[in-house]
């Protein structure tokens, strides 16, 4: 397995020492943000990770982990940045789910028992707009979603779930490369 097994600190204290490790090669070479991610743990564990955190009582020690992540991004003076599918999973609020309201939120989408963005704004947070509308994923089965058109049109207020919010941070359109193959030649790129 590739998660960070919460219960055990000596996992959690390594995890974080890798974090710090690349925090401050940013930090030396002034990036002014640094995305945790956050969106897909435990997804090797077990489905969608969080359900499986909420159900051993491990969602607070997830939340706590990401706060320190956070702490050593902010304390290098940067903004950290995480993905909305970790934040507020199964509409978790209170103290013990709070997130530091410093991190920026990437709202790309809302399923299952992912919070809405309305949730993620009223803990406090900053959110960008990395609607999946503008996703170009590289995959065996390729998921486009964004073509010229869709950008030229894109208004960035325009949040998942027919959402308006009149001031993001930003917008931010992602390609992500699944499946590194080149089919034409049937080598691998990298």
């Amino acid at each position: 397995k590739s998660s960070i097994d919460l219960n055990n600190s000596d996992a959690v204290e390594f995890a974080l020492a890798y974090v710090k490790k690349y925090v401050d090669y940013f930090q030396k070479r002034g990036v002014h943000f640094f995305n945790i991610g956050a969106d897909e743990y435990a997804n090797d564990v077990e489905g969608m990770g969080f359900e499986g955190l909420i159900r051993a009582g491990n969602y607070e020690k997830f939340v706590a982990y990401i706060n320190e992540a956070a702490k050593l991004v902010l304390d290098a003076g940067m903004t950290p940045r995480i993905f909305n599918d970790c934040a507020y999973y199964a509409k978790c609020v209170g103290k013990e789910y709070q997130l530091n309201p410093k991190i920026q939120v990437y709202y790309w989408d809302c399923y299952d028992r992912v919070a809405d963005i309305c949730t993620v704004i009223e803990q406090g947070h900053e959110v960008i707009n990395a609607n999946k509308k503008l996703y170009y994923v590289v995959a065996v089965d390729p998921w486009i979603c964004v073509t010229d058109d869709v950008a030229e049109k894109f208004d960035k207020r325009d949040f998942v779930g027919d959402v308006k919010i009149e001031n993001p941070v930003g917008i931010m359109m992602s390609i992500w490369c699944d499946d590194g193959r080149d089919e034409t030649t049937g080598c691998k790129t990298y």
